[in-house]
């Protein structure tokens, strides 16, 4: 089966705007469905509780990227992301593939990954600065220098869907799984009529 049948689904938004969160609940729900995957990205920064990645140093990271271990590699607010191989079994078996990726990172992906969509989470500027701050791994400079690029990229930038997140986590979570249902219909159309 070709592995443009399963929809590689990229999960983009500003920082703060909850995008593991949503991915975490959407992850719990589907668990027992077939048809979903939710890969975990490697990420050259130290675990974090706030996020749900494989730490990676940048050497181990520079190898991966050699040795051709990564599907999809990016570099972000001076961090390397990737992730791996895995998924295009995932992919090739019609699933729904979905990850947080980096804004920077669309074009690649749609390079590498022939059926995508792009789903934008967000939250207005008052609710990001909130929950930047409240992770503690920012100083109010870069808090501010993340709203102003975020508001810069959000005026040019073009979602399949948007999830807005400033309120109940639980209520945007239940968005982002029905619209993974819908997409998985797309990809089981696709499949039928093959």
């Amino acid at each position: 089966m070709s592995a443009t049948v399963g929809i590689f689904v990229c999960v983009v938004g500003p920082s703060g705007a909850g995008k593991d969160t949503l991915l975490r609940q959407a992850k719990a729900k589907l668990a027992g469905e077939p048809g979903f995957s939710f890969p975990r990205r490697y990420v050259t920064r130290p675990p974090s509780a706030h996020e749900d990645h494989r730490a990676i140093s940048e050497a181990d990271y520079a190898a991966g990227l050699s040795a051709g271990l990564f599907a999809l590699a990016w570099r972000a607010h001076g961090l390397g992301y990737a992730i791996g191989q895995e998924v295009r079994p995932a992919l090739a078996a019609g699933h729904i593939v979905a990850c947080n990726v980096s804004r920077e990172a669309i074009v690649a992906a749609k390079a590498h990954f022939p059926r995508t969509a792009t789903i934008l989470v967000t939250a207005p500027a008052e609710v990001l600065a909130a929950r930047l701050s409240a992770r503690g791994r920012d100083t109010s400079i870069d808090i501010d220098e993340r709203l102003a690029r975020n508001q810069a990229f959000a005026d040019a930038f073009p979602a399949d869907f948007v999830i807005d997140n400033s309120g109940p986590a639980a209520a945007a979570a239940e968005n982002l799984i029905g619209l993974l249902g819908a997409l998985a219909a797309t990809a089981r159309s696709i499949i039928s009529e093959a």
